[in-house]
């Protein structure tokens, strides 16, 4: 709750500042900041709220999840087979291996967010297994409030990985 409030007092006050400057007139400029500012809180709080909810979250959580894999395969498979689940997902805009064990990827921009950056490191956990660490979070690091389109990545990504080789989940 605290978040959505916050995004209120920002939206109110950015909004304001700008309509008092525009038309010259402070509280007149204000109202409408107040107006807008309820308006679009009441909307983008509502989403944030309800995908909330839907994926088992608490809304007051951070915008930036992990996830943490232990998939039957060596380190090398692992990494390609993350390859391919990203190059399967919709809305991936560049996957690229920056490091011999970390992948990142960036998502497109949704109506929601300006996308996310989504990283996957990978560890050897034991003896033809490996740890998948999988974070994504919100490109814009002064985002609020979102869709949980974060959380929705690493779920989708998951699920695109070989079922029959992840060992498990956190």
């Amino acid at each position: 709750m605290k978040r959505v409030f916050a995004y209120f007092l920002v939206a109110t006050i950015c909004f304001g500042g700008i309509m008092s400057l525009i038309i010259q007139n402070f509280s007149l400029g204000m109202t409408s900041g107040l107006i807008f500012g309820s308006l679009n809180t009441l909307f983008n709080g509502t989403i944030h709220y309800v995908n909330s909810v839907k994926l088992g979250i608490n809304p007051n959580a951070p915008l930036k999840a992990k996830k943490e894999l232990i998939v039957a395969m060596p380190e090398n498979e692992a990494i390609q087979a993350c390859r391919e689940a990203l190059d399967q997902l919709e809305n991936i805009r560049t996957v690229k291996q920056e490091e011999k064990h970390r992948i990142t990827a960036t998502t497109e921009a949704s109506l929601m967010t300006l996308g996310e950056s989504m990283s996957c490191e990978f560890t050897r956990h034991e003896a033809e297994q490996t740890r998948v660490s999988i974070i994504s979070k919100p490109k814009l690091s002064t985002t609020m409030i979102d869709d949980r389109s974060s959380h929705k990545n690493l779920q989708r990504l998951a699920a695109a990985l070989p079922r029959e080789k992840v060992i498990s989940q956190k």
